[in-house]
């Protein structure tokens, strides 16, 4: 099977994680990459939540709080 980068991203990123360093890190850049790399939408991405046993994550602050 074909994915973006040939990697898996962590599902955690913007949600729970943002450490922008992470290698695994699905910003916004990363969004327009794979929209240029398969020509629209629907591209396929590997996804996996590395958050809980991560050892650099950082945590998203809740802004309400």
């Amino acid at each position: 099977m074909i994915c973006f980068r040939d990697m898996t991203f962590c599902s955690s990123s913007q949600t729970r994680c943002s450490n922008k360093d992470c290698h695994r890190f699905f910003g916004e850049y990363e969004k327009q990459d794979v929209k240029k790399w398969w020509g629209g939408d629907g591209a396929p991405v590997a996804w996996s939540d590395f958050f809980p046993g991560c050892d650099i994550k950082i945590e998203v602050k809740d802004e309400l709080a």
